[in-house]
């Protein structure tokens, strides 16, 4: 019968799977305001790609070639008539593009703050009902990095990155129809570097999103370094330890800055290349178009490549904002990867579903030889003893960790009766530290019996504080004395009494002490 291999403890924080759906599913709840915001973001970027259009059919109208509904809603073909309805229509587009665009910002920042609260308070509930384990293997301010920093992290997404992409979408649909509704041949020439812009942004994504990983990792390790620190102040310049929590919070920072210019210099380089694949489809649309007006083709007017060139620029050069769009959403699905972690990872101490029904304890309690040790730090308790009967309460009031070590031993308590009703009275038989005789017996309880001594009384060891090679040459008489507290043996030859002699006899005067 093989024995089966120890099964390993279960991750203290899983790793979250589509955590920027899960992040999308807390929308759900408001459904109402989710669908005002997205209608507000979609009709304003319609109506602020319209000034092209306007321009196009101003240019077109003046050139006596206007689209056949101007005319029909001026009510005639006079240029100026129609010169004044386009100046009207403008005004009516610009002020509902306004409305709309105060819509969507109001709709999306609320929307941001009830999923942030709603986020941090399902977070907190999880962390305070995690086992103690947890709170071991992660420092203070890992934790509060991921209840304040990633959260906040997830608001500003839906704050600004969530309406950016929704108007991308729409940027590229509308614009897209526009295009190829007015001249389909103009339009796979100003389109042209569309494929090559979004693979680049993909490959991009790729690339910046460990990155970002490693910055929230690198933010939280520092969080957490200054947090203890901070916290810590009074230990720090007890020890004496300045210079060396400042090479600690040094060493982090150094972490969290080089995360960072790994991500800086990838994103630096993105807009660069993706502006120099635009300038290739706007240049295109110039050249081409020109041409084909200088040649009199019938499909397309002059208004009408005025209109592609500003359609183009409208449509390429917001791709440059692409790249920070795509860094927003890294950054925000690195927290919630985080975020959703902790809501997924299960407590290693569950209550059971039928818990054993324990009736009423007598109160005894006995602990014997009871060690204890942090998985990642030093131990808390050596070889622990103590009795406790039922109606006793031990208090321990030397100083941390002394219990039970050298000659501190814990007291007891008893309740007795006073003028107001019951109290404990003073702890009897407690013994706690003391200075260290030098005896031997450890009472200042640090697990060292002779701290502060340079011996233990009643020892004796042999001494000599002659020059050297003089010990045990010649004639001698050793001395040795034991007192209580001290003990010496000492033979120094004299200078005063050395006589040399023809066979190099040396004889010597004793000095004992």
């Amino acid at each position: 019968m093989s024995d089966s291999a120890p099964s390993s403890p279960p991750p203290l924080l899983l790793e979250a799977e589509r955590p920027m759906a899960r992040l999308f599913a807390y929308l759900a709840p408001y459904r109402t305001r989710l669908t005002l915001g997205i209608s507000s973001s979609v009709l304003n970027k319609i109506l602020d790609l319209m000034p092209p259009l306007l321009v196009g059919w101003v240019i077109d109208s003046l050139r006596g070639q206007p689209p056949g509904w101007i005319a029909r809603l001026a009510g005639t073909s006079e240029a100026w008539s129609m010169a004044v309805v386009l100046a009207a229509l403008s005004v009516a587009i610009f002020f509902f593009e306004s409305l709309f665009q105060w819509g969507y910002q109001h709709y999306f920042m609320t929307l941001a703050q009830e999923v942030q609260h709603d986020l941090r308070l399902d977070a907190y509930e999880r962390i305070q009902r995690r086992e103690i384990a947890f709170f071991e293997e992660h420092r203070l301010g890992e934790t509060l990095a991921m209840l304040n920093d990633d959260v906040n992290q997830l608001e500003r997404f839906l704050n600004n990155g969530f309406n950016e992409l929704i108007q991308t979408v729409v940027l590229f649909a509308f614009s897209g129809f526009i295009l190829f509704d007015t001249s389909w041949r103009l339009a796979f020439i100003a389109m042209a570097p569309i494929p090559l812009i979004l693979w680049g942004s993909l490959a991009y994504q790729r690339r910046i999103a460990p990155r970002y990983q490693r910055v929230r990792e690198a933010v939280g390790s520092l969080s957490s370094r200054l947090e203890n620190n901070i916290g810590g102040i009074l230990v720090i310049q007890s020890f004496g330890a300045e210079a060396f929590e400042l090479d600690r919070v040094r060493a982090a920072s150094a972490e969290y800055r080089e995360a960072n210019r790994q991500a800086i210099r990838l994103s630096a380089i993105f807009v660069p290349v993706i502006r120099m694949a635009i300038v290739l489809g706007f240049a295109g649309v110039l050249l081409v178009g020109s041409h084909w007006i200088l040649e009199q083709r019938s499909w397309i007017t002059v208004g009408q490549l005025v209109l592609f060139a500003m359609m183009t620029e409208r449509l390429l050069w917001p791709l440059v904002r692409l790249g920070q769009v795509l860094d927003e959403y890294e950054r925000a699905r690195a927290s919630a990867r985080r975020t959703f972690g902790l809501l997924d990872t299960p407590s290693t101490i569950v209550e059971p579903a039928e818990p054993i029904h324990i009736e009423r304890a007598r109160g005894e309690l006995e602990l014997a030889d009871v060690d204890f040790t942090y998985k990642r730090g030093d131990r808390i308790l050596d070889r622990l003893s103590f009795h406790i009967a039922p109606g006793e309460t031990i208090g321990i009031a030397g100083p941390t960790g002394t219990q039970g070590v050298g000659s501190c031993r814990p007291g007891t308590q008893a309740c007795v009766a006073t003028s107001t009703g019951t109290d404990w009275a003073a702890c009897a038989g407690q013994v706690l530290p003391t200075a260290d005789r030098c005896d031997g017996v450890d009472r200042n309880c640090d697990g060292n019996p002779n701290t502060g001594c340079a011996c233990t009384l009643g020892m004796s060891r042999a001494c000599y504080s002659g020059p050297g090679g003089t010990q045990g040459v010649g004639r001698d008489v050793r001395v040795v004395r034991v007192e209580r507290h001290a003990s010496r043996t000492a033979t120094v030859p004299s200078s005063r009494s050395m006589v040399r002699r023809p066979a190099d006899v040396f004889t010597s005067e004793m000095w004992t002490s």
